[in-house]
């Protein structure tokens, strides 16, 4: 009996468990008021950008990562400007939590670039949700202003939630 192509991918992701299961999330959040510095005019209403893979459940106990492709505060024109970063904001039994930042900072050579790993462990039981939340964006950009060479545009979507990580019992 031949087997439909879809019921055997089914097939393996019951079978590889967890792994398999993730959302590949694209959102942008805008326009929004973002704070420039120095002043720039014309540049305080941006956008967000993310995007990123999360998983959709994890084991009790388990660790778990979540990829971010790109995480950044951009202009109306789109430039996509210089190291662009933000902090992710983990809610839930997840260690860490709070803000995790994201990106390659401007004041630090260590900082990796995209895509960035992040990786966590699920302190929950069964039934219990981890939340991935936006908490801001920041890009440097060139002005070609002699009096003001660079600035910096940093946005707060608001916390939008981005996606959620489910606690699942492993038979489950």
């Amino acid at each position: 009996m031949a087997v439909p192509g879809w019921w055997r991918a089914a097939a393996l992701a019951a079978v590889a468990g967890f792994g398999l299961a993730s959302c590949q999330v694209s959102a942008e959040y805008g326009p929004m008021q973002c704070t420039p510095s120095p002043p720039v005019p014309g540049s305080q209403f941006s956008f967000v950008d993310v995007d990123a893979d999360i998983p959709l459940y994890v084991a009790p106990g388990d660790t778990f990562s979540i990829t971010v492709d790109q995480l950044t505060a951009f202009i109306e024109d789109r430039d996509s400007g210089l190291f662009p970063h933000g902090a992710l904001e983990i809610d839930g039994p997840a260690s860490p939590n709070g803000l995790v930042k994201v990106g390659k900072e401007p004041s630090s050579d260590t900082s990796p670039s995209y895509p960035q790993t992040v990786t966590f462990t699920a302190t929950g039981q069964p039934g219990d949700v981890i939340h991935v939340k936006v908490d801001f964006a920041q890009t440097s950009y060139l002005t070609g202003i002699p009096s003001v060479p660079v600035y910096t545009l940093t946005c707060n979507p608001g916390d939008p939630e981005i996606g959620t990580v489910t606690i699942k019992a492993p038979d489950s």
